[in-house]
């Protein structure tokens, strides 16, 4: 059995990045932004002017300094919501500059087949996940042996990305992209991969135990030797993918897939399937 790498730790939105952010918010050096500090200046001035002016008309009345501490607190109160609201839109334009910095980063590095171009590439999506990214543009990255256990890269892109002996086991990776990818030896037990494609991708001896294959598109791809020891292969689409030695695959989870037209399968269970379900072997109608 093999052992799984060491885990890369991805962090996801904690309460520490929620604290953080309140710190930001509370914090005088990051609410006084200069339109904050711009405005309460010209209010101050305002409400001096108004004062001398009132009090050179001799009105002194109470009623007038009532209104005028009203006032005061009621243009507090508009300073804060402004100044928050500056403050919220200001960090979500530098969250999108950082992502924009960490996403250029990776391209750096793309097709690097390289430890070093591997563990800059991985610190970039360490960064991107913190700051709640799922869907990251990895295609031709190489990512061999990387542990993703976990993680959530839904929608990804790894399109001809080298990920030998990568570690997916309960990563959600719905919708990802993987064509023409190198999976070798790769596990993903327990992986949620509805929808994800791996067209002519290269999955000799991967790991699908428990694996949710709801819709996935294998058409062409190498899945020689794959365990799929309980996968749900519901609606999967086979097309002249490669499937012999496949281990625990029953003719009852055959029965669920989309089609298997030119599909290459073990004689037992080829034999199984001109029987039971001859209509899989045709070809799909567009």
């Amino acid at each position: 059995m093999r052992k799984a790498p060491e885990k890369f730790k991805f962090i996801k939105l904690p309460a520490r990045w929620i604290a953080g952010g309140f710190k930001k918010i509370v914090s005088l050096k990051s609410f006084v932004t200069w339109q904050v500090g711009i405005s309460l200046v010209v209010s101050i001035v305002f409400s001096v002017i108004v004062a001398i002016i009132s009090r050179a008309k001799g009105d002194n009345s109470m009623e007038f300094w009532e209104g005028v501490r009203v006032e005061s607190y009621g243009m507090v109160m508009d300073l804060w919501v402004i100044g928050t609201f500056l403050l919220f839109l200001n960090e979500i334009a530098n969250r999108r500059n950082e992502n924009k910095r960490y996403e250029d980063e990776i391209d750096d590095f793309r097709e690097w087949e390289s430890d070093e171009a591997k563990y800059r590439i991985l610190g970039s999506m360490k960064r991107l996940s913190r700051n709640g990214v799922s869907k990251m543009e990895l295609s031709g990255c190489y990512l061999k042996g990387v542990n993703f256990e976990k993680i959530n890269l839904s929608g990804s892109s790894f399109v001809a990305a080298n990920l030998e002996g990568a570690y997916f086991e309960r990563a959600d990776l719905s919708s990802a992209k993987f064509y023409i990818a190198i999976l070798k030896e790769a596990t993903l037990k327990e992986t949620n991969l509805t929808e994800s494609s791996f067209f002519m991708a290269n999955l000799l001896r991967a790991d699908f135990s428990r694996a949710n294959l709801k819709d996935v598109d294998f058409r062409e791809a190498d899945l020689s030797n794959v365990d799929f020891r309980e996968a749900n292969l519901q609606g999967a689409d086979l097309q002249k993918a490669i499937l012999l030695w496949a281990a625990n695959l029953t003719i009852e989870q055959l029965f669920l897939v989309k089609s298997l037209y030119k599909t290459k399968l073990d004689k037992d269970l080829a034999e199984k399937v001109v029987k039971q379900c001859p209509h899989l072997l045709e070809k799909p109608r567009k």
